[in-house]
């Protein structure tokens, strides 16, 4: 992929009031993707659902709701769209389109709930970093450095020792988690980068998803997949990965990263362990064990450690 130089962006300090609702988007937005999280797993172990099946439902509700949302406000966002182009609209939706969607699910059929709440943010707080240091401008400052070490210590006692000595299907179940948030950290950098609007930017990969995704389903499995499929299973699927996680969330997290910054937003992913834990084992029954409960304190230690100085009131 090739970047110009020219809409490189510099990390500046935002103002606080610009940096307080930056953190409201992001904690909300999280919030959001732990409870995707958790319903996924919560599918796959209940219902006949697969990877596939929930990112076809992701891709043709937030698809359907972005195209009918242009089409009422087509003077505004249809020269933006334009103006984007079919190359970094097929980019972004690649990074958290149905791509996303099927590696991030797939690891659920592999490995159990918290190793999907620790392994994506862990893959977003490091590539992000990486990625808006290569190609935002921004420094590896030694306090944000710090703190990531303690948020990693957190998400490896979250994970606990299962991550480690788990079997091979485990292990490809964690890989999977990891590279969704490598992908999670690529459409962060880029919608930065590209300076794509947070609207636009949802709006990229629902209608880029639909017209792509969701033909290609439906080639190959009909409605027969999900004809068998509670119909209340399948509402609480639409609202929640169409509505909530593919545009809802998708919104919010693409106005932190617009008020906050890339580097900044990809150190919220690390609360995804507590969001989705608190959602997913009312759900799963899967418990909490005494070390991930430390790993949830130590997680948000760090957290607090990096964003402390800019929770000032004042310049």
């Amino acid at each position: 992929m090739k970047y110009e130089k020219q809409h490189q962006t510099s990390n500046v300090d935002t103002n606080p009031h610009d940096f307080r609702k930056g953190i409201f988007y992001g904690v909300l937005a999280v919030f959001i993707w732990g409870t995707y999280l958790a319903v996924s797993r919560y599918a796959l172990t209940t219902s006949t659902l697969e990877a596939v099946d929930i990112a076809f439902i992701r891709a043709t509700v937030s698809g359907l709701i972005m195209l009918v949302w242009i089409m009422i406000k087509h003077k505004t966002f249809v020269p933006e769209i334009r103006q984007t182009g079919v190359k970094k609209m097929l980019v972004l939706a690649c990074c958290v389109g149905p791509p996303f969607v099927f590696i991030s699910v797939s690891g659920y059929e592999y490995a159990p709930l918290v190793n999907g709440g620790v392994l994506m943010p862990v893959g977003f707080v490091l590539a992000g970093l990486i990625f808006a240091a290569r190609f935002l401008g921004d420094k590896f400052e030694p306090k944000k450095m710090i703190g990531v070490l303690i948020m990693l210590l957190g998400l490896g006692l979250l994970a606990g020792s299962d991550i480690f000595i788990g079997n091979s299907a485990a292990l490809f179940g964690d890989f999977l988690f990891f590279l969704s948030g490598i992908l999670w950290a690529s459409f962060a950098v880029s919608q930065r980068f590209w300076q794509v609007q947070p609207v636009i930017a949802t709006a990229s990969v629902g209608i880029v998803s639909l017209l792509i995704y969701s033909p290609i389903y439906l080639m190959f499995f009909g409605f027969e997949r999900l004809r068998n499929i509670a119909i209340e299973q399948l509402i609480i699927q639409g609202v929640v990965q169409g509505l909530l996680a593919g545009v809802i969330a998708m919104i919010l997290f693409s106005l932190a990263v617009k008020n906050i910054g890339a580097a900044r937003a990809s150190l919220f992913p690390a609360l995804l362990p507590i969001t989705t834990l608190v959602v997913g084992l009312p759900l799963t029954g899967e418990l909490l064990t005494y070390l991930q409960s430390i790993g949830t304190l130590v997680v948000l230690s760090g957290l607090v450690f990096m964003l402390m100085p800019k929770l000032s009131f004042t310049r």
